[in-house]
């Protein structure tokens, strides 16, 4: 198993997104701090990627599969 290390991102495993139920830590302690504040809900530690743009698209289908999306 290959091990995430930092700097590394933990978010929640639902409504994490643009910046909310997310935090960026650095360090033993800003993620202890981080799963202190975020901790009573499911979440997720994901390995810091770094990026020039970040694009985000929303789209959802019926049971019939009728589609929409959002912008």
């Amino acid at each position: 198993m290959r091990t995430i290390g930092l700097p590394a991102v933990i978010k929640t495993r639902r409504m994490g997104y643009d910046g909310k139920g997310q935090r960026v830590v650095r360090s033993s302690a800003e993620a202890l701090a981080a799963f202190e504040a975020l901790g009573s809900v499911p979440l997720l530690y994901e390995e810091w990627i770094g990026f020039d743009a970040e694009v985000s698209a929303i789209g959802a289908r019926s049971r019939r599969g009728e589609l929409a999306l959002y912008p």
